[in-house]
C-alpha cells in the first residue's frame, strides 16, 4: 500500500490530507482518502481524476501524475465506509501475503490434520459418519421428489420389528419386568457379527 501526504493551497481544503492506495479485486488502483474509497475516472497530461466507488456520491479527488493530492471537489452525501475500508485493506494484505508466502500450504494442512487426529481421533469418524448420513438423506430426498416410493422392508427388518412388538406387549401386559424387557431389547437390536 503506497502512502502519500498531500498539501494544497486551496483555502477550503484541509492543509494536508493523507491518501493511500490499494488494489481492487480486478487489480486496478483505488485511492483511499478520509475513510472513503475512490476509483480512477480518467488521466490527463497533468492530473488524475478520481470518483467515488459508491454511485451517486458527488465527491471527487484530483491528484497529479505522481499521486500527490491536489484537491477535493464536492461533498459526500453519506457517511464514511470505515468498516468496508478495513475489510478491503485486510483482504489486500492477505492477498499479498498469499502471493509472497514461502511455506507450502499442503504441508501445513497435513501437519494440522495429524495434530487434530492425535488429540481427537473419534471426531474424524464422527464427521465421516455425518457426511455419509447427509449423502444418504440427499439421495433419498432426490428419489422421493422424483416420485419413487419408500423401499419395501426386508425380511430381517420385519422379523426384528415383530420381536420388538412382542417384547413391548409382554412388558406392558406385566409378563416381564423392566430388566428383562431391556435385556430382550438389547439382544434384539444388537448387531450380530457375520
Amino acid at each position: 500500500m503506497a502512502k502519500a501526504t498531500a498539501s494544497t493551497t486551496d483555502v477550503n481544503q484541509a492543509k494536508s490530507l493523507a491518501i493511500s492506495f490499494i488494489n481492487s479485486n480486478k487489480g486496478k488502483p483505488l485511492l483511499l482518502a478520509d475513510e472513503y474509497v475512490f476509483k480512477l475516472n480518467k488521466n490527463t497530461t497533468t492530473t488524475k481524476y478520481w470518483i467515488r466507488t459508491l454511485n451517486g456520491c458527488p465527491a471527487k479527488v484530483h491528484t497529479d501524475l505522481n499521486s500527490q493530492f491536489i484537491k477535493i471537489v464536492g461533498d459526500h452525501n453519506h457517511f464514511s465506509e470505515k468498516e468496508q475500508l478495513e475489510v478491503r485493506e485486510f483482504r489486500e494484505k492477505v492477498k499479498q501475503r498469499a502471493i509472497h508466502e514461502t511455506t507450502p500450504i499442503h504441508l501445513f494442512h497435513s501437519r494440522f490434520n495429524r495434530r487434530v487426529q492425535v488429540n481427537h481421533p473419534n471426531i474424524w469418524s464422527f464427521i465421516k459418519f455425518l457426511q455419509g448420513e447427509e449423502n444418504r438423506f440427499h439421495h433419498i430426498y432426490i428419489q422421493f421428489t422424483a416420485g419413487l416410493g419408500a423401499r419395501p422392508k426386508q425380511a430381517e427388518t420385519i422379523a426384528i420389528q415383530r420381536r420388538i412388538d412382542t417384547l413391548d406387549k409382554r412388558y406392558y401386559d406385566g409378563a416381564m419386568n423392566a430388566m428383562e424387557y431391556l435385556g430382550g431389547l438389547s439382544f434384539t437390536v444388537a448387531k450380530r457379527k457375520k
